[in-house]
């Protein structure tokens, strides 16, 4: 009786929370208003940003719709929040890790000859994860939590992982034969 009791209350109580959320408008989050305010911190102060740890007091100075006594520490838009700490410089070290993330997608997405196919999917889901995780990073800041960062990071090296060793003795003895039929005196 005392299980079910407690169950039932407790079922009450998370809908009770999960159906307030449902009547809220979702642009009235305030999300929204972060990034944009964000963003025009951003600007007056490029090109080289706050520096790191920086954000807290360039938002507070630039916000002019107080949210009342809520304390924002982040600006739950990573790209943003880097931007406005980190300036045109931050862009500049981000741009190569794009150029990496996309050059592991197009690794793991081409078709390839002779790969395990374990590994071929285990390089599609780790790029897929990292892609939900940097779209995440859009409204939320999950690469400014140690536990997420360091999940990102092994999803980068499963996905940026070199072939298997099954894999690079294919290609070995593909290029031995290649070159033996090519070769017309054998002697």
């Amino acid at each position: 009786m005392a299980i079910a009791a407690g169950l039932t209350l407790s079922v009450q109580f998370a809908l009770f929370g999960v159906m307030q959320r449902f009547g809220q408008d979702p642009l009235e989050d305030g999300r929204l208003h972060l990034t944009r305010t964000t963003v025009a911190a951003a600007q007056t102060q490029a090109p080289l940003g706050t520096g790191l740890g920086g954000f807290r007091r360039a938002f507070e100075a630039t916000d002019t719709l107080a949210l009342g006594n809520e304390y924002v520490n982040h600006a739950h838009n990573d790209a943003a929040e880097l931007w406005l700490e980190g300036g045109w410089p931050a862009a500049l070290l981000v741009a190569p890790l794009l150029l990496a993330f996309a050059a592991a997608g197009w690794r793991a997405w081409r078709p390839q000859p002779h790969s395990d196919p374990a590994d071929v999917a285990l390089r599609r889901a780790a790029w897929i994860a990292m892609l939900l995780v940097l779209l995440h990073s859009l409204v939320d800041y999950p690469l400014r939590t140690t536990a997420h960062l360091a999940l990102f990071g092994l999803l980068a090296a499963l996905a940026g992982s070199l072939p298997s060793h099954r894999q690079r003795a294919h290609r070995e003895y593909d290029t031995q034969e290649r070159s033996r039929l090519s070769d017309p005196d054998p002697a």
